[in-house]
């Protein structure tokens, strides 16, 4: 019996034991700082009349706002002086409590730039660099990372809210990539420079007044990333789960120290605003047949929407 001739083995060459799927010559870091420049021009063309054009949106709530702001811009122009009330609006009301913080942060060199470019594109491109950072954290690849950030810059959502003058909510959620990024960068380093970095994230996030998005944005991480920390817990690593709980409790409390001024002077004014306790309490009304229409609301106002109904009814 002759034996079975062995076919020899070929040799593969270096480029042939690497991944099959699609990858560019060009090394990750230089892939890395060329999509970041594609994302740039991206939202330069998408954005030029707020760019190159020095346009600014004309939606409903710009020229609301634009209008109520009128008078106390004057009076700061005139005076130099910041007025904390505002007389165009419900025949005067305080706007102490709207008004953008003033202790440095990383959100005031975006203003200082939004002095030359367009603020909106500026928060763009943040959001940008921080979700396709975010997701090169997470080990996706430069071309996953760009065509997910890609994704989640031209949600037109975004659009809708920056043209409608829904700035606050916009800022908020071009910092949640941040937010995230920073917890991540916590959980995996649990150092004082990491607690830092979230805290500095998540601050500027609460600087920007819109307490809705901030909520959602601490669900995320609550529902995401907890798990970590409870880990430590469950497998009786008490040293470590103690001191992660203290760093990220102070991590949070610098957090709201950084956005002490609008925070809590909004917190204060809320009792007042129409999100407070806003409700007529029919039995004190009652209670006093002698109040006159400068005690408050009247029982008029109250009783409106049933006359105005049986007003359209008797129409139609």
């Amino acid at each position: 019996m002759t034996k079975a001739k062995q076919i020899p083995k070929s040799k593969k060459t270096k480029s042939q034991t690497k991944d099959s799927s699609f990858t560019f010559s060009l090394n990750n870091t230089t892939q890395d700082i060329l999509f970041l420049v594609i994302l740039t021009i991206i939202l330069i063309i998408l954005l030029k009349p707020l760019v190159l054009d020095g346009l600014s949106p004309e939606g409903s709530d710009s020229i609301a706002n634009r209008g109520a702001k009128h008078q106390i811009s004057e009076y700061k122009n005139e005076t130099g002086e910041t007025a904390l009330w505002n007389p165009y609006v419900f025949s005067g009301m305080p706007i102490y409590h709207i008004l953008g913080p003033e202790t440095f942060s990383a959100d005031t060199l975006i203003n200082l730039l939004a002095k030359f470019v367009n603020s909106i594109f500026l928060y763009y491109l943040l959001a940008a660099v921080g979700m396709y950072t975010l997701l090169r954290y997470l080990k996706m690849s430069p071309l996953i990372s760009f065509i997910a950030t890609l994704i989640f810059i031209l949600m037109p959502h975004y659009k809708s809210l920056y043209l409608e003058g829904h700035f606050a909510k916009f800022r908020a959620i071009m910092f949640v990539p941040w937010v995230f990024l920073s917890f991540l960068y916590f959980l995996d380093k649990r150092t004082l420079f990491t607690a830092a970095l979230f805290a500095l994230a998540f601050g500027c996030q609460i600087r920007t007044q819109h307490y809705q998005i901030i909520f959602y944005t601490g669900l995320l991480i609550l529902v995401t990333r907890f798990y970590p920390l409870l880990q430590d817990l469950l497998q009786r690593k008490f040293r470590r789960f103690s001191l992660s709980s203290l760093y990220l409790i102070m991590a949070v409390f610098l957090s709201l120290l950084m956005a002490a001024q609008p925070l809590f002077l909004a917190r204060e004014y809320l009792p007042y605003s129409k999100r407070g306790k806003t409700s007529i309490d029919l039995s004190t009304s009652q209670a006093q047949p002698n109040m006159t229409s400068s005690d408050g609301v009247t029982m008029e106002y109250v009783d409106h929407p049933p006359l105005l109904r049986r007003h359209v009814q008797r129409k139609i």
